[in-house]
């Protein structure tokens, strides 16, 4: 009876070591696919403030102005029109 105890008792705890042992190695890899996350979010938030950046700088006035002088666009200065809102085409039930 005594060494039955003693059986069990030794049993018990290999199988205790055994699932401590399983549950350590399976965070251990939960833990390592975090990690990895975590670095290709770092990445990605880089690369958002990068084409922020790019978006910025390509949609100044400089920039669009440099992009209408090569695509042979020119600037003409003091030729505004102004129309009154009776030359504006109106919704059928609009007033002017």
């Amino acid at each position: 009876m005594k060494y039955l105890g003693l059986r069990i008792t030794a049993l018990v705890i290999i199988v205790g070591a055994l699932v401590q042992l399983i549950l350590a190695n399976s965070y251990a890899a939960s833990g390592s696919q975090v990690s990895k996350l975590e670095r290709q979010r770092a990445s990605l938030l880089s690369d958002i403030r990068n084409l922020d950046n790019q978006i910025s700088q390509k949609s100044s006035l400089g920039a669009i102005g440099q992009k209408a002088s090569r695509l042979g666009l020119v600037v003409e200065k003091g030729s505004f029109d102004f129309v009154s809102a009776s030359t504006v085409a109106l919704l059928p039930n609009a007033t002017p």
